[in-house]
This record gives structure tokens, sequence and C-alpha cells, in this order.
């Protein structure tokens, strides 16, 4: 049940003269008219008992002098005609009037406004909770996408280290390998020139006349010829066998020392981390460029001149100080 005659009081859009009242200097009696009504029907829809005596008595009142100042409206027509416009500002004021006197008094006894404005600042109050909880999830993704980057530079450091391991390890092998091809040959020359030399020198000897077709009455001019030139020959098959020995025993300590190189390479890569992880600051910046000069320092192959190679290992420090220098932040 309503606590005013709400029926009883005629819509805006129902009273003609209110629009004629608006031609006549008072622009804002439809608004004032509006809002005073809709309060007056917020009013009406609360409990009697959750209101005070005396505002329910003030608001019954009130509803008397709209009646009385909407009966004023309905006799603009018959007003008019004596002076229209003090008329029309009589009214226009206690419209404003009652405007006034709806928000002042009735809107704060209506509870639904309240609870709409309690329930604002609770939303308002969630809202800022939930901004407050993506800023603190935005941050949480900053500092998941950097240890991501992180991440990726580790695993591409990682990758990369591993490659190249991979590359020096089977350097290596290719280098072991081909020492002991050249071991094997060196055997097999070795073995030859000895049993080469067996031959020409005890089993063939250079005074076997027999052998070397000459007889025994020849003179002695002639014999010693022979025997220089069968000396020369053996001297010279012997000093080729002896040459071959000798290359590739040269072979086998080159790729024997390759290989040990390529291995150093290898595992220097492969154990670099848990050095510089186990390695204090200020000792990080030494165990790079050592790793540096391990892992890029030209092999002395006994081709090429040591004194002449230049490699990345001659500028070390400067190439540590670069991989340990902290990425800039983007």
């Amino acid at each position: 049940m309503e606590l005013l005659n709400v029926g009883a009081l005629p819509r805006p859009e129902d009273l003609g003269n209110l629009k004629r009242l608006a031609d006549f200097g008072a622009p804002n009696i439809m608004g004032d008219y509006t809002v005073t009504l809709r309060w007056i029907e917020r009013y009406s829809k609360e409990q009697e008992a959750d209101l005070p005596s005396k505002s329910l008595q003030a608001a019954r009142d009130f509803c008397e002098e709209i009646y009385s100042d909407l009966s004023r409206v309905e006799m603009f027509d018959q007003l008019a005609h004596v002076d229209a416009a003090h008329h029309a500002a009589q009214i226009a004021d206690a419209f404003r009037n009652n405007r006034e006197f709806a928000l002042a008094h009735l809107r704060p006894q209506v509870a639904h406004d309240r609870i709409e404005a309690a329930s604002m600042a609770q939303d308002i109050a969630t809202l800022w909770r939930s901004a407050e909880k993506l800023h603190e999830n935005a941050k949480a993704l900053e500092k998941h996408a950097e240890e991501l980057v992180t991440k990726a530079e580790i695993a591409s450091g990682a990758t990369a280290t591993s490659t190249i391991a991979h590359f020096y390890s089977d350097q290596a092998t290719t280098h072991g390998l081909a020492a002991r091809r050249a071991l094997l040959v060196m055997i097999t020359l070795a073995v030859t020139l000895a049993l080469v030399g067996i031959a020409l020198f005890w089993v063939l000897p250079a005074t076997d006349w027999k052998w070397a077709g000459m007889p025994d009455s020849s003179n002695e001019a002639e014999v010693w010829s022979e025997f220089a030139r069968q000396l020369l020959a053996k001297v010279f098959i012997l000093g080729s066998l002896s040459f071959g020995v000798a290359f590739a025993s040269k072979i086998y300590r080159t790729n024997s020392h390759l290989q040990a190189v390529y291995e150093q390479k290898a595992k220097a890569l492969q154990t670099f981390k848990l050095l510089v992880d186990a390695a204090g600051d200020d000792a990080k910046e030494l165990v790079l460029a050592e790793l540096v000069r391990a892992v890029f320092t030209s092999a002395d192959t006994g081709v090429l001149d040591k004194a002449t190679e230049h490699t990345i290992v001659d500028s070390a420090a400067g190439m540590a100080a670069i991989l340990s220098r902290s990425p800039r932040p983007s």
C-alpha cells in the first residue's frame, strides 16, 4: 500500500499548461515537476514503520501543497489575460521549491537510494581491488617474462655451447682415427725398413759377386764401381723407407696432439657452467676469460708458424667482459 496518494498526481505529459508556462519564462518547470514526482513515488513505496512520523506527516502536507500548485497550473488560462508572466514566475518558483524539498527531505528517507549508493560504493571498492589485483598480476607477468627471457638466453647459450662442444668432440674423434692410421703405417714402414735392411746387407751383401753378375777375376776398379752402385741403391731404398717412417711419425704425433687439444676444448665447454656457478662473483670474469682462452686459442699443428697466427684469444679480456656484461633493459 502506498503511503502517499501518488495516483492523484498527474503525469507531466498530461499537463498541457506546463508547456505553456515554459513559454512564459519558466523553461525548467517541466523538469522540476518530473524530479519531484519521481521522489514522491519512491517515498510512497517505503514501509511506514521505517519512516519517522514527522517525515511522513511532512510528506503528506507536501503533497497537499503540490495539489494546490497544480490547481494554479490548471487555472493559468484564466489568469493569463491579467499578468501571465507574473503568474508564470510565481508558479515556477513554487515548483522549484517543491523540487528542493523533495531532494532535501524525501530522498534521504528512501532506502532504495541509500542501498544504491552503498552498492555503488561497494562496486567501486571491488573495482579498486580488481585493479590492484590486475596490477599485481601485471607485475608478476613482467617478472615471469623476464625469467623466460633469462631462461631463453641460458638455453640459447647452452645450445651454442653444446653445438661447439659436439664439433670439437667430432674433431677429436677424427684426429684420433687419423693418429691410429698413421701409427699403423709407421709400424708397417718400420718393419719393412728392418726387413729390407736385413735383406740388403745380410741376405744379399754387396760382395756377393755372383748376385752382382761380376766374375772374380774382374779388375779392382770395376769391382769398386759396382760396389758403389749397389750401395747407393741400397741407401736410397732404406732412405726412402726411413723418410716414410719419419713422415708417418710426424702425422701420428700431430693428430695425437690435436686429438688431445680438441678433447680439452670439448671438456672445457661441457664443464664451464659448473665452473662459473661454483666461482664467486669476483672470479666469474676470470673463469670466463680462461674459458675463452681454452676454447679459442689456436693449437700448434706443426704446419703453421704459431708466431704468425692471430685468433680471438688475443682479445680474450675484452671478449670476457662482453660475455659477462648484463643485458640492458629494453
